[in-house]
């Protein structure tokens, strides 16, 4: 008849009605229907003993019959028929064992009602004076419920339990009276006071933030691609994170369920995520302010199963640095491995480290620059522009020796960013030709960092990385995906910042500039996608059988790639544009910096040195 007695047995405690369903449950539904079952084969007999035993069978199948009147009554009826029946037919061995069963299930049941307590009594302070008298309660009832487990005779236990479902009902009360002069607000009173199941998932937020879920749904955030205002060629089209390639992991596809790690949902794990479910948004991983919530490495952005999540959920709030550096630090697999200036050291950086964001300097956040509207951060694609002159709207007034020229043709970054990776050091180079082989020991550089890994290869590290300074025009060349993903020259360009010291808009900009080699396909020139992780792109991950054909042919149709069957590995080179680590007023690039020598400045399109006469 359904699983409802034994759920009903608590949840129903406090919401009685007075025509609620038959007493049932289906831990002791194999019970009723054993009862019924010796019942039927004992009708018509004329014994006088088995006459006895059907009139008791009879007697326990009215009460699992009987109306259910309230959460104590039932549970005194079901210890009173497992009472019966082991009074009765003690010597029935399977019936004893579906007895036996049915009283531990309850028990369990009973048991899963509280297993929210540890977490939710979390919430009460040491002045509480309800907390001892709810925990006490609270060791009484789970060392009662542990004596019905252990009980061998089914009626005690029966008693035992049915004894428990008050204990439970009494526990849960104290601990709701003590939370409730708790004075709990906000998202705490939410799933700690009001939900005694507390945080189940991201339907929790969407019961009050579906218009947020929907705004989210709609971010390049979340949809790893943006309609594109600065890739040369392809304005307005869905360029990003999903379809692009680097000289980093490589690519998005077929490796889902690792690089998806930094994704703001969960669940996404080959192609068919479904990027319209709201449920799938990963809420913590933005708005979590304990600094506990994290990610597990490949479980497709989902958190680590033993990570209570209760607690995160009830202090959500604002983004903080740690949260964005979640993602945006430990981009490439590693912290500081990507950008180079972005690292864990900007969660509690000083001033020397970066003006904006030291504790002691602006004590910025990331969204203070990258403002965020209905969720689109900007920076981001066409969600905004994150740029030094939102704030500082008369660079001339700050710098009033500058000549006019240096305003016009330098961006701030390249003076007030002389280097980055200051605090950590960066990759600068990453040479996946050479992963697969057994090292040992597996060497490390002057900064203690491993510079080979059988899983990708061979790196090199650096630290006070100097930028290469570029002209910029806003633009960029990017490969993309199934688009202009083969190369005409080596060493391939997978980003390259567009501009020029002739077209009257661009200016000097800083970059890292990262180099390497990849697989790529030795007939048609294409720049490959391996399958490097999981089985769901197919069997033989590189990162498992350590056999680069058989990565590509199961990488590449995935990425909408043909492999000829042939590969080689060519060197690649792309850049990234500097935009953290900002460094004190005292630290910024002088005029000697760049000049008399400081600067190359014939790779930036001059004769020399513009002071000596360079044009």
């Amino acid at each position: 008849m359904g699983r409802m007695f034994l759920l009903f047995a608590i949840a129903l405690a406090c919401f009685a009605t007075a025509a609620r369903a038959d007493l049932v449950t289906d831990t002791f539904d194999g019970v009723e229907a054993a009862v019924q079952d010796r019942a039927d084969d004992l009708a018509g007999t004329v014994d006088k003993a088995e006459a006895k035993l059907l009139k008791t069978y009879q007697k326990v199948l009215a009460m699992f019959a009987a109306p259910s009147v309230s959460s104590a009554t039932d549970a005194k009826v079901i210890s009173k028929i497992a009472g019966t029946l082991a009074k009765a037919a003690p010597g029935d061995a399977e019936l004893m064992t579906l007895l036996d069963g049915a009283i531990d299930a309850f028990v369990t049941e009973l048991e899963a009602k509280l297993a929210s307590f540890p977490r939710r009594a979390a919430f009460l302070s040491p002045a509480n004076k309800g907390g001892p008298k709810a925990q006490a309660g609270y060791d009484a009832t789970t060392a009662l419920l542990g004596s019905a487990k252990g009980q061998a005779l089914p009626g005690v236990a029966a008693k035992i339990a049915g004894k428990g479902e008050k204990a439970v009902t009494k526990t849960l009360a104290a601990l709701q009276k003590a939370l409730l002069a708790e004075g709990l607000t906000g998202h705490a009173k939410t799933f700690v006071l009001d939900r005694p199941n507390g945080y189940t998932g991201t339907s929790n937020c969407l019961e009050c933030h579906a218009d947020a879920g929907a705004d989210i749904l709609m971010t390049a955030h979340w949809k790893w691609t943006g309609w594109s205002q600065n890739v040369n060629g392809h304005v307005g089209e869905a360029v990003g994170k999903k379809n692009i390639i680097n000289n980093f992991c490589i690519a998005i596809p077929s490796n889902e369920g690792r690089c998806t790690q930094c994704h703001i949902g969960t669940g996404w794990s080959n192609a068919s995520f479904n990027f319209d479910d709201a449920t799938k948004i990963d809420c913590l991983i933005c708005h979590d302010t304990t600094g506990t919530y994290t990610k597990a490495p490949t479980t497709a952005g989902a958190p680590p199963p033993a990570l209570d999540l209760l607690p995160v959920a009830a202090g959500v709030g604002e983004p903080g640095r740690r949260n964005c550096g979640f993602c945006h630090f430990s981009a490439g697999g590693g912290d500081n491995v990507k950008h180079g200036d972005l690292a864990s050291s900007l969660i509690t950086p000083t001033k020397a480290m970066d003006v904006h964001m030291g504790s002691d300097g602006g004590n910025l956040s990331c969204h203070d620059c990258h403002t965020t509207t209905d969720h689109k951060v900007a920076g981001l694609a066409d969600e905004g522009t994150a740029a030094c002159t939102n704030c500082h709207t008369n660079p001339a007034a700050l710098h009033p020796a500058l000549l006019p020229a240096h305003l016009t043709k330098i961006a701030c970054q390249t003076c007030h960013i002389p280097a980055f990776a200051r605090q950590l050091p960066t990759k600068v180079e990453w040479y996946w030709a050479d992963a697969g082989q057994n090292i040992s020991p597996i060497p490390t550089d002057q900064y203690g960092k491993a510079t080979y890994d059988k899983m990708k290869g061979t790196f090199v590290w650096k630290k006070d990385v100097a930028p290469e300074l570029m002209w910029w025009d806003g633009t960029w060349d990017r490969m993309i995906l199934g688009v202009n993903d083969q190369y005409t020259s080596l060493p391939a360009d997978l980003a390259k910042p567009r501009g020029s010291k002739a077209d009257g808009v661009s200016k000097i900009y800083p970059f890292k500039k990262m180099i390497g080699n990849q697989p790529a396909d030795a007939v048609n020139h294409t720049m490959l996608v391996p399958h490097l992780f999981g089985t769901a792109g197919g069997p033989n991950p590189y990162w498992v059988a350590y056999d680069w054909d058989l990565a590509l042919e199961e990488g590449a149709p995935l990425a909408g790639q043909t492999y000829s069957g042939s590969y080689e590995f060519v060197d690649t080179v792309m850049y990234l544009a500097v935009n953290h680590e900002i460094a004190p007023k005292a630290s910024a690039r002088t005029c000697s910096s760049c000049h008399n020598g400081g600067i190359d400045f014939t790779k930036l399109g001059y004769s020399g040195d513009p002071m000596t006469g360079g044009k």
